[in-house]
């Protein structure tokens, strides 16, 4: 049996299987090119059809390669703050320059890589890494792209080969097998019947074809051009030997959309069996269920338990060995694949590692497996660019600069900043992680944000006067932290800052008024937990975000009155104490899946014993703003300002289509007293739980790989423009605001 490529559609694969063993046809021999190599893997390694399908339709096997954020692949503790970056660049400095390399890739295989580890391992095993002696007799082919030729796999790593034969140019990272770099085998031949009839030379030949050539190169069309140089045309024939093709009619899909896997799976089997009804002539040999059975039994029996008894990382450059073994070290023995599956992502999530590929030789004297990490060190120096284009004033360009040194420890610093009309921001941040059995992170950084809610400026740090509403942060961290799982952290920290608000107290100024200026210096200790598995950085719709937060802050108030304050200006400065503590919990799950449909709750609330400002309007500048849609970061509403206050939404996403979301959130808020002004422009609180606001959003969201691309429909209850609508493209994503 021959299968052939086509991402996804390839999975059709599975209904033709069925069909045939349903029909008792025998299948002597299985060869396949790309995703029908996976296909033809899992039948050879002993699964039956419906263990296949099973396999498909109960794992999220998209979420694999679409995901940027598996959460499996997390470590938070090494981690830096998640930032709006789009496009990512490392390279190195050496004698002769700068030295870089474009990627050769888009999506992580990360996870696609661990599952066909775990999947075939045992079976390889079983075969003494010999594909003749699976359960049936397998071959798969890949393109040497160095001397452009069509490789043949039939021997040593069987997960490793299949991954060589899926890699799809420009989508998964290529393979290397004995020194061969090799990419997807559908590139020199998507059908591969001259490569099964020179293998096995086989009587009778069935081929279930699940993808086509493609259509001549269009002078104005780049990705046709590229298609059909790196391609060659395939013979979806027999060619010459009895049997037949099965060409199945099967819709247009996104290389890897695995969400018509149903469709398609039940779509061939129909297919499948009515070319069967019209080639009864074909001399099949039949075999009985019975003795299929027998064999999947006989086969399964040889593969072993799993025992890892050793586990060892190879290094590229056979340099920085201290903290590569410091890194193996883990608190638990292996005993489980859940273990391996947890070691193998805390290595991906280390940023030491460029790349990270595994393997699990056996030892047939021992009975044991060994695990061996192949690494790939980063390159020390990477920049960072992204932002957001937007309708509204959150519109910023993004910058990173980092550097890495890895020696016993790993020492990492970066320099961003953020560019906008609304927001910008520099932070600078140093980062020492200790590895061992129990690791350790020390971080410090410093700060400067700045927030102008009703004026937009062209230029960095331009102080354009007059301003409404203008918020100044410079602030210093340092914390120590250590890991609670690979996607959980506790902290201990101490910041240092001040925060200096600008704003007039009323509506009513002009050029030749003056801004009253707040400012707060603080000293603060805190502690808190973190666990993040969210999925995405950005409108996620799987996993868990926590964070738990309790700080002390010692500050020093310092007002100066401005021309529209009903304090005289000629008082120069007053000044106070404000002490206080203040507990902050931020809970969202999504709890509930089905298929297309995924269902979150939110959860977010502040406790704090925070006295009043001079004025109303600094003391709701200080009061913690609930945002929580994308609009509303950059928009000043006081009735969603409080220092105590809790909400509570629920959060439903559907899948429309590949990597096309739509999202709707609904949000309560309840401050326990809302702060209002009198006359005066005092603050005073009004009745406990008297008012309460709502917050809804529903938005269209397209995943383009490189950032979101959105449509927002908001409505904030109790503003006077309730109603909003909103574009952005990118990620609206700042730096840690003071005191968070």
């Amino acid at each position: 049996m021959v299968l052939s490529g086509g991402g996804s559609r390839a999975v059709a694969h599975i209904g033709t299987i069925k069909a045939l063993e349903e029909g008792q046809v025998k299948i002597d021999y299985i060869i396949g090119v790309s995703m029908g190599a996976f296909v033809g893997a899992m039948y050879a390694s002993g699964m039956t059809p419906d263990e296949m399908e099973a396999f498909f339709l109960n794992n999220d096997v998209e979420s694999w390669v679409n995901s940027g954020n598996d959460s499996m692949a997390q470590n938070l503790l090494m981690q830096d703050d998640d930032g709006s970056s789009m496009v990512s660049m490392d390279f190195d400095i050496g004698k002769q320059g700068i030295e870089y390399g474009v990627p050769t890739h888009f999506i992580s295989a990360n996870r696609l890589n661990f599952e066909l580890m775990k999947m075939l391992s045992p079976s390889c095993v079983a075969a003494h890494n010999d594909f003749d002696q699976l359960m049936v007799p397998f071959r798969c082919v890949a393109t040497d792209i160095d001397k452009n030729r069509l490789v043949v796999l039939k021997k040593g790593s069987l997960c490793r080969s299949v991954r060589a034969s899926m890699t799809f140019p420009f989508l998964l990272n290529p393979i290397r097998i004995d020194s061969a770099l090799l990419f997807d085998g559908g590139m020199m031949d998507n059908f591969p019947v001259s490569t099964a009839i020179e293998e096995f030379n086989p009587d009778i030949i069935i081929g279930s074809k699940a993808a086509g050539n493609y259509d001549p190169p269009n002078e104005d069309d780049l990705l046709s051009i590229i298609q059909n140089m790196l391609t060659k045309d395939a013979d979806f024939s027999t060619q010459g030997k009895d049997g037949f093709v099965l060409e199945m009619s099967l819709p247009s899909l996104d290389i890897v959309d695995f969400s018509q896997s149903k469709r398609l799976i039940d779509s061939a089997y129909i297919q499948m069996k009515r070319k069967l009804q019209t080639q009864q002539e074909v001399p099949y040999l039949l075999i009985e269920p019975y003795d299929l059975a027998k064999k999947r039994v006989y086969f399964d029996a040889r593969k072993p338990n799993l025992v890892v008894d050793s586990v060892i990382a190879i290094l590229e450059k056979q340099g920085n060995k201290e903290y590569v073994n410091s890194n193996l070290k883990r608190r638990k023995q292996i005993s489980s694949y859940k273990d391996i599956e947890e070691d193998f992502f805390r290595k991906t999530a280390n940023p030491s590692y460029k790349r990270v590929q595994a393997s699990m030789p056996y030892n047939y004297s021992t009975g044991t497996y060994k695990l061996v990490y192949h690494l790939k060190e980063s390159n020390p120096y990477s920049i960072d660019f992204g932002g957001n284009i937007s309708s509204s004033n959150l519109t910023q360009a993004y910058l990173k600069l980092a550097f890495q040194n890895v020696g016993k420890n790993r020492f990492s610093t970066y320099l961003n900043g953020y560019f906008g009309q609304f927001y910008r921001s520099l932070k600078g941040n140093m980062k020492i992680d200790i590895p061992g059995k129990y690791p350790l992170s020390f971080q410090a950084s410093g700060v400067f944000n700045q927030k102008n809610y009703f004026r937009g400026q062209t230029y960095f740090f331009e102080d354009e006067e007059p301003s409404y509403l203008k918020i100044d942060e410079r602030f210093f961290d340092v914390s120590f932290s250590t890991p609670l799982s690979p996607v959980g952290k506790t902290s201990f920290g101490l910041s240092l800052g001040t925060d200096s608000y600008r704003y007039y107290q009323d509506n009513n100024f002009s050029k030749v008024d003056t801004t009253d200026r707040t400012e707060i210096e603080y000293f603060s200790p805190n502690i808190g937990i973190e666990f993040n598995s969210l999925n995405k950085k950005q409108f996620a719709n799987r996993g868990l975000y926590l964070k738990l937060s309790l700080r002390y802050v010692d500050g020093m108030e310092k007002h100066y009155p401005g021309s529209t304050s009903s304090k005289s200006a000629e008082m120069k400065m007053s000044s106070k104490d404000n002490r206080y503590f203040k507990l902050n919990i931020d809970y969202v799950n999504y709890f509930l899946h089905s298929k297309k449909l995924h269902f979150g709750g939110a959860i977010k609330g502040s406790l704090s014993s925070q006295s009043f400002l001079s004025n109303y309007t600094s003391t709701i500048l200080s009061a913690e703003q609930f945002s929580p849609t994308t609009e509303s970061k950059a928009l000043f509403l006081p009735n969603y300002r409080a220092y105590n206050s809790a909400a509570a939404g629920l959060i439903m996403s559907i899948d429309l289509l590949n990597r096309l979301d739509w999202r709707t959130e609904a949000y309560l808020y309840q401050p326990f007293e809302r702060i209002l002004s009198d006359q005066n422009q005092m603050p005073y609180y009004e009745t406990k739980f008297s008012t309460r606001f709502m917050v809804a959003s529903t938005s269209v969201i397209y995943d383009t790989r490189i950032g979101p691309l959105s449509l927002h429909l908001n409505y904030y209850d109790g503003s006077s423009d309730s109603w909003s609508l909103m574009f952005t493209f990118g990620y609206v994503i700042f730096n840690r605001m003071s005191l968070e």
